[in-house]
């Protein structure tokens, strides 16, 4: 669960960059 629940992050974290949006956009 926890392995799976940093991946997700981590993809909320490359979808900011790419698109550009800031932090509080995705909290």
């Amino acid at each position: 669960m926890v392995q799976h629940e940093s991946y997700h992050i981590g993809q909320l974290s490359l979808l900011r960059r790419q698109l550009g949006h800031p932090p509080i956009a995705w909290s």
